[in-house]
This record gives structure tokens, sequence and C-alpha cells, in this order.
């Protein structure tokens, strides 16, 4: 699988590495990409299904310098129009040249906004579009509501395309009635930074390029990336037929006759079913260092200690609030993730008896469904299992330690005026909390951990919703300690609607 090169260059390539599987956890990744092979096998008789932004078009070929790359593309309609279905406009190509990096081209937090225009017809296309890549990969598809940067699914008259990566604001994948649901999935996976599979710079060693059969004027949709002068980095050992980003044989034909072959001669199948399994060990590895290489983890586990544990994942940013039922332990959590590990710290808050704190090392499963402590000793549960929320959770409590009128010790329970109570702990200029609106029975409408530091009277806080409530945002806050019992806020971001605290 041939993935765009945004931030990747300072990986090695799999081809000079001893093993397959080097990101994480081998034996997991094995155990997920032989249970499901059989479903990537399923293939396409059609001679040519490979995506067109224009399939009964063609303009100006020309050269173009992209993210400080010369590329070959077709000028169609004003848009350049880069191996048959990569969009490029006018406007994103003065920008990217004026980029410093391509980070940018990533989704921060692996998160991809999307709407879908009302005239689309058959939208089942793209939700079960969207369905498959949540469902295959460490990324996220959440509707948009006022996001600058999102994709746009809209009616076309002829063609399948889109843009490659994030272009920071809309960009349209564009789908005419005869753009099935594999077809989706292929254009998303440019949306997300994927090219082509037959661009690798090894592919002459499976494949022929017969230029005799290729339409004039669409060879430049053959160059692999090492003709282009790009970097690449290849995540499969050898050339990946089964990709859903592979052309099929028969792509730009000008005669009926194979453009591309085996190095036999034969043709192949290609299909648009579903991401193979390379191309979902590439999404994942490419965006590594964005949210990790397991899927979100954010949701309820229930653990070998007893407790309900309420857990958020915010692209390489996991927290976590721990109860105990009985109230003899609460605990708060935040880490960072790489691949499926997760180093943290945890602090035991005044919901509970307990004032442990300490270190974690924890490991991820390959669907984030199991955790497991890898390292520290002062942490009681070891093994914590994703499972459906209880309808019935824990209540809020009096405070199990910390006391009133200590200004340069805030560990208490507080009140805010959002209806909420605070278990606060101060560990020297530490500061972690909990916080959830008052309840008796049933679930919070909210709940949110917070973790920063005190300098003098001025607290600086990041803080992340959990799913002990429904409530899903995060953001910062800075507060002000103004009395040995009582603290007011002075910034906030991400809609944080307490304002004031008091003890």
């Amino acid at each position: 699988m041939k993935l765009r090169t945004y931030w990747l260059k300072s990986w090695i390539s799999i081809l000079v590495l001893g093993v397959l599987f080097t990101f994480t956890n081998c034996e997991k990744e094995n155990e997920l990409f032989t249970e499901e092979t059989s479903e990537e096998t399923i293939t396409t008789q059609e001679k040519d299904i490979t995506e067109k932004a224009y399939p009964n078009k063609s303009g100006e070929v020309t050269e173009i310098t992209y993210q400080g790359q010369q590329l070959t593309v077709e000028k169609i309609d004003g848009l350049y129009v880069f191996e048959g279905d990569i969009l490029i406009t006018p406007e994103e190509l003065q920008n990217a040249n004026k980029s410093t990096g391509r980070t940018k081209k990533l989704w921060p937090n692996c998160i991809v906004y999307y709407s879908i225009e009302s005239s689309l017809p058959n939208k089942q296309r793209v939700y079960d579009a969207i369905a498959h890549w949540k469902s295959k990969t460490n990324l996220q598809f959440v509707k948009r509501t006022n996001q600058t940067a999102y994709i746009n699914f809209r009616k076309i008259i002829s063609g399948c395309s889109s843009q490659i990566g994030r272009t920071g604001g809309k960009q349209n994948i564009n789908l005419a009635n005869g753009c099935s649901t594999g077809n989706t999935i292929h254009e998303i996976g440019h949306a997300i930074g994927l090219w082509h599979e037959q661009s690798r710079k090894d592919r002459n060693t499976y494949v022929n390029i017969n230029f005799a059969n290729i339409q004039p004027g669409k060879e430049h949709n053959f160059k692999t990336y090492v003709q282009l002068g790009k970097d690449g980095d290849e995540y499969s050992p050898t050339l990946d037929f089964g990709s859903i980003m592979m052309y099929g044989p028969y792509a730009f034909s000008k005669n009926g006759k194979p453009t591309i072959t085996k190095k036999n001669g034969s043709t192949y199948s290609v299909q648009r079913n579903a991401l193979s399994i390379w191309d979902r060990i590439g999404v994942s590895r490419m965006y590594k260092k964005v949210c990790g290489t397991v899927p979100n983890m954010s949701g309820y586990y229930k653990a070998n200690d007893g407790g309900h544990y309420y857990v958020r994942h915010i692209g390489t940013n996991v927290y976590w609030f721990g109860e105990h039922p009985s109230g003899s332990w609460a605990n708060i959590f935040t880490g960072k993730l790489d691949g499926n590990k997760i180093t943290g710290q945890f602090y035991d808050v005044p919901k509970g008896k307990i004032q442990g704190r300490g270190p974690l090392k924890l490991t991820v499963n390959y669907n984030s469904t199991k955790i497991t402590k890898t390292a520290g000793s002062n942490f009681g549960g070891s093994i914590w299992t994703k499972t459906r929320r209880p309808s019935n959770l824990p209540g809020t409590r009096t405070a199990g330690f910390g006391v009133r009128n200590n200004i340069n010790n805030l560990t208490a329970r507080w009140y805010a005026n959002d209806g909420g109570y605070y278990y606060i702990r101060q560990v020297g200029t530490h500061i972690v909390w909990f916080g959830e609106r008052h309840f008796t029975s049933g679930r919070p409408p909210w709940s949110n951990v917070g973790t920063g530091v005190r300098i003098g009277n001025i607290i600086y806080l990041n803080w992340a919703d959990v799913p002990k409530g429904n409530a899903n945002n995060n953001g910062t806050l800075i507060l002000r300690v103004d009395t040995a019992n009582k603290m007011t806020r002075t910034y906030v971001t991400g809609g944080f609607s307490g304002s004031s605290w008091s003890r």
C-alpha cells in the first residue's frame, strides 16, 4: 500500500525491516489480520473499475509544483487531475507551495469531519463506506457542525474523485450515480492521505506497465513516486494486488487490452469491497503519531479491581476516571498513547478514601476492547474490559479526604456554580480533579477530569469530559485562587460552564 509521505520521511521502509509487523503488538496484529482475511478476497469481474474524475474527458497535460514536488497532471474545468481521480485546486496548489511541512495534511486527533449534501442520491453508500472505515481503522468520522476543515460528499454528473489528504477547508468527494460503496471507500482513502498502490517505487518488480495500450495523454498516471521525484514508504512486503487503492489491469486502456499485467503477462483481479489487510496496517502506521495504532478507546471499562472506569481517548492523549462502587477509592489517569502502549500517571482523588498515586504503563489490544497493565505496582487493577455502560452508576459523595481553610492545599470536595461537585487533589504544585454534575441515581449529564499545575494562586488546567456522563468536550482552563475556600475561572476553551468554586 502506498501512502502519502507528509511526516513519514523519518520512518524506515518496511522493506528494510526484518519483520512484517513492527508497530506495537505483533501477536495481536496477527490476530486481527487473520480472522477477517476472507472478506477481502471478493473481486470484481469488470474490466476497468478505476475511479475517474472525468471519465469521458481529457485535458491539457501540464506540470505543477505541489508540496515541493513536480507532478504531471491534466487541467480540466479549472482543476488539476492527478492519477485520474485525485483533484488539486488552484487555491490548494498555492497554499501547498507555501507550506512549511506536510503534517497539516493529516486529520488531527484522527477525527474526520464530514457533511453530505441533501441532493446526493443513495446516501447509504456513504454511510456504509464511513462505517467500514470506522470499523477497520483508528479513524473517527463525525458529522460536521461548524468545523472549517471537512469532507463534503456531493453529487456530480459523472465520475468519482477526491482531493488528497486534509486540505484545511471544505473538500469535496464527488460521487456520480454509478459510484458504489467501494468506490466511496476508495475516495475516502484519498481524503485521509492515501495514494494509488501501483505508484510504489518497486512496482516494476511485480507488474508490467503496457504503455502501448494506455490512452494518449494518460501515461503520467502510471509513473512511480521515484519517477515523480517523491519519497515513499511501502508497508507491505510486496505490491498489494488486494488494495482497494490498486488500479485495475485495464485502467485507461485505449484498445481493451490490459495496461497493467503481472510479470508473467497475466491479468489480475481487483476489488472495491473493503480495505485490504495492508491498507489497514498502512493507515494505522500513517496515523500512529496522531492517535496511536488502535481504534478509539473512549467508553466504559470494567476492571478486575471491581471498579468502573470511564475512558476518553483524544488523539494520543488518554484520560480516565475510575471508582469503586463502595466509595473506597477513586482515581484519575492521564497518559500518552504510542502505538498501542500507554504511559501515564494516576492520582487518587477525594471521592474515595485512598490517597495513592504513581506511574502506570498499559497495553491496548488490537480492537481496544481490553487494556492490560504492564507496570505500576501500587495500582490494584491490572485488566480492563470494555463493555456496555451500566444504567446506574455511583452518585456524588462527601469527600473521603481533604480539609477546608488551607489556601496552600486545595485537596477537598468543591462545589461549583454549574451544579457539579469537583473532587480536587493537590500534590505539590500539581492539581488534578474529577468533576460531575450532582446526581443520586442513574448517570450524570456530564463528568470530566482535569490535570494541570498551580503557580502561585493561578491554576492552569487541561480538562476533558469522560463517558460517565454524556458530554463530549475538552479544552483548557485558567483559575484564580481567591481565598482558601474560593476559586474563580478567568479563562476557558471548549464549552466549560462552571465559573466559580467553593469548599
